[in-house]
């Protein structure tokens, strides 16, 4: 009974997804002004988060509650330009004014189709795994090995100096950063990853070993990412803590847990914007104080288009919708330049070769913006609305074939799949180069667990290869 009430609640939200991607392309077409009748199909996008969410379908449903949210925070923003007289108001923006519901409409329609294909083809039921545990000896190389490794790699690899020391993007901090790569950056957060489950997978969630790994893993971020000014790596490991509660919790309420924290989360990564940017001048705890009343203080009023990183997005992509619509168009060259752009940037200084600019390089050519650039807003400046319907199958697509692919692996590692939950929902916000490098990540470091396995069932002599990957040898 409960399953066909499921199955009939999935043909609902489906036919309302799919009503929203067909009203969507009407009003794009006809020009239709934005409005809050949007909202109907936003509570249908969260709608099917959630049930994918449930469905344990972990990477479909971190990628879908940014979308989703990206589609809230549009709307409000969006209809709320519609207010506005931009002569008087804000002449900055006027010439977004016969754009703003075309951006709107172009999100509407990549966030319900790409959550109906999800809805439609994204399996279910992913499973922590169950296995005897190995011996202690095992999970002391686990958390050893890959937590040590963690740490190496951070220590080596510091991404700009501390924000109590220079400004978030001042000259000096900008001068650290350019001597780091990013791709290590987060392979150590994978890694650190592979030691917390590793420990957990032995010992139990309430082992102190279990606490104590947690407790070097948060530091060793708090460290190494926010007093650096790095946000989004800690939002990711956040959303992979909740997720790991949520899979081995039994608590009823857990849910409601991981509901009631996300807003703490939210406006704790909104504030440390303003920390980021004063704590050299007024220290760590003032500008965090002033950050948090500000923050809050916009979420009181209403003032979404105030705060931070959604509303950045929007202005993404009213930007490369001005631009397309103007004939400046990329013409696919966001994806062709992906492949070399792939090259690791030391590889690339020791073959003399010069990687092509990314996108938010070449968008800085005609707008001031923050950094990054949203996926949906890349795929819009290259093809327009086709570009955006394109990007929502071949996403879809990709979100099924990584659940698919994770759940014929071993239990051993899922590691890979919680860190590939991680670094994807951070990086949509950002741009197609940065979403694909962590797909990269996360299967290089599936990979290398996953060839280690295989010599260790071979018998041959990695004993410390098989104690690190936790792996219970044959009797």
């Amino acid at each position: 009974m409960l399953k066909d009430r499921q199955s009939k609640f999935v043909a609902i939200l489906l036919g309302v997804l799919l009503f929203g991607t067909a009203y969507g392309m009407v009003s794009f077409y006809h020009q239709v002004p934005a409005s809050m009748s949007e909202m109907i199909f936003t509570l249908a996008a969260f709608l099917a988060t959630g049930f994918l969410f449930l469905r344990k379908s972990f990477y479909s449903s971190a990628l879908a509650a940014v979308f989703s949210t990206t589609l809230f925070a549009a709307t409000l923003i969006i209809t709320e330009f519609a207010k506005m007289d931009f002569s008087t108001e804000n002449p900055d923006v006027v010439f977004y004014e016969p754009l703003k519901s075309q951006a709107l409409h172009a999100l509407l329609i990549f966030v319900c189709l790409f959550l109906a294909l999800l809805l439609w083809r994204a399996p279910s039921g992913w499973s922590w795994g169950e296995s005897t545990p190995p011996e202690k000896t095992f999970a002391k190389a686990t958390r050893g090995f890959f937590l040590v490794a963690a740490l190496a790699l951070a220590a080596v690899n510091v991404q700009g100096e501390l924000i109590t020391q220079a400004g978030y993007h001042s000259t000096e901090w900008l001068a650290k950063q350019r001597e780091t790569y990013s791709g290590i950056d987060a392979l150590w957060t994978m890694l650190g990853i592979c030691s917390l489950i590793g420990t957990l997978r032995v010992y139990g969630a309430r082992h102190k070993n279990f606490y104590v790994t947690l407790g070097i893993l948060l530091a060793a971020l708090f460290y190494f990412k926010l007093l650096r000014g790095e946000r989004s790596t800690t939002f990711g490991f956040l959303i992979f803590l909740a997720l790991l509660y949520y899979t081995i919790s039994t608590s009823r309420f857990r849910g409601w847990i991981i509901l009631a924290l996300i807003p703490v989360a939210f406006v704790f990564l909104i504030a440390w914007a303003n920390v980021r940017g004063t704590a050299s001048e007024k220290g760590l705890w003032q500008s965090f104080s002033e950050g948090s009343s500000s923050t809050l203080q916009d979420i009181q009023e209403g003032s979404i288009a105030k705060l931070d990183r959604f509303p950045k997005v929007t202005w993404d992509l009213l930007e490369t919708t001005f631009l397309y619509e103007n004939g400046i168009h990329r013409e696919g060259a966001t994806y062709w330049n992906l492949i070399p752009q792939m090259t690791p940037s030391f590889v690339a200084e020791i073959i003399g070769y010069e990687r092509p600019l990314s996108e938010p390089w070449i968008l800085a050519r005609y707008f001031q913006h923050g950094g990054g650039i949203f996926m949906v807003a890349e795929a819009y400046w290259n093809f327009g609305l086709a570009g955006v319907i394109g990007l929502a199958i071949i996403l879809a697509w990709v979100c099924v074939g990584t659940e698919k692919l994770y759940r014929k692996l071993p239990p051993v590692l899922s590691y890979g799949y919680y860190g590939t939950v991680m670094i994807g929902a951070e990086t949509v916000l950002v741009g197609v180069q940065s979403f694909l490098r962590g797909l990269e990540i996360g299967l290089l470091v599936t990979t290398m667990g996953w060839v280690l396995l295989r010599i260790s069932q071979r018998g041959t002599p990695v004993s410390f290869a098989k104690m690190a990957l936790g792996h219970e040898p044959k009797e």
